[in-house]
């Protein structure tokens, strides 16, 4: 009997800790950037040379890794432009850590672009911050860029095993996630994607209207197709520069329209 009570207690504790751990990680993850930083705009004088940027997390890092400044370089000489490329990514941003970057780190290079490839939502999606909170920190870089005359380039969160992370995980830090997701989602599924990408496809439409922002689709590159990717996550040479091939011709495509 005594054994049982305390194995009862035991998992009363368990659950308020988890209760009490995800309360906090919940409070400092829905914390949003409600104002904009100010930031001096000032006329930059462009080139001929068409400059392209490449900010965001772990993929805009691995781009640098996989030297695809060289790859886009040589697929813009294909259709006989000069090209610079700026590549700044860092391991494991949410949006609002990019949005901060560029603001408080990137902004003397940033503004000589002409235009900016943004990756971000993969950690916000995993770390279940929810789609208000990605939605919101990326529209503030768009605008950002927008505020400089730099045509956004905003990658779809690609689809990726995000829930085979979690099982690498304890089973009270998985139940923090899904109590997350239960918060920021409305469900308990661990794998929002599609509410992410729905509610950034309704901002990237609206904002369209008045602006020139191009929005890469990622699945009919990479879904499904297991050898462009090196693990879970990211993905490998194969996979950067098939992602890389569509968007310049994107780009270019936006280039000829203007």
């Amino acid at each position: 009997m005594l054994f049982k009570r305390n194995k009862f207690l035991t998992l009363i504790l368990l659950i308020i800790m988890c209760i009490l751990a995800t309360g906090i990680f919940y409070i400092k993850k829905r914390i949003l950037l409600e104002k904009k930083i100010y930031t001096p705009c000032v006329e930059i004088i462009k080139d001929s040379i068409t400059t392209i940027g490449i900010i965001g997390d772990s993929w805009a890092y691995n781009s640098q890794v996989y030297n695809m400044d060289y790859y886009i370089d040589s697929l813009m000489k294909t259709y006989n432009h000069e090209c610079k490329v700026i590549v700044y990514g860092q391991k494991g941003a949410k949006s609002k850590d990019i949005y901060l970057s560029l603001i408080n780190h990137n902004l003397n290079q940033i503004n000589k672009l002409d235009y900016c490839i943004v990756f971000s939502g993969i950690n916000d999606l995993h770390g279940q911050y929810g789609k208000d909170f990605y939605v919101h920190h990326t529209t503030m870089i768009i605008e950002q860029l927008l505020k400089y005359k730099i045509t956004p380039i905003i990658i779809e969160i690609p689809s990726f095993n995000n829930v085979s992370q979690y099982s690498k995980y304890p089973k009270w830090k998985q139940t923090c996630y899904k109590i997350l997701a239960f918060y920021t989602s409305g469900n308990w599924s661990l794998n929002n994607i599609d509410i992410y990408r729905k509610e950034m496809e309704n901002r990237i439409k609206s904002l369209l209207k008045l602006n020139n922002i191009i929005y890469i689709k990622t699945d009919s590159i990479l879904k499904g197709n297991h050898s462009l990717y090196s693990d879970d996550m990211h993905i490998n040479l194969a996979g950067n520069k098939a992602l890389y091939s569509h968007i310049i011709n994107k780009l270019i495509s936006s280039k000829q329209t203007q």
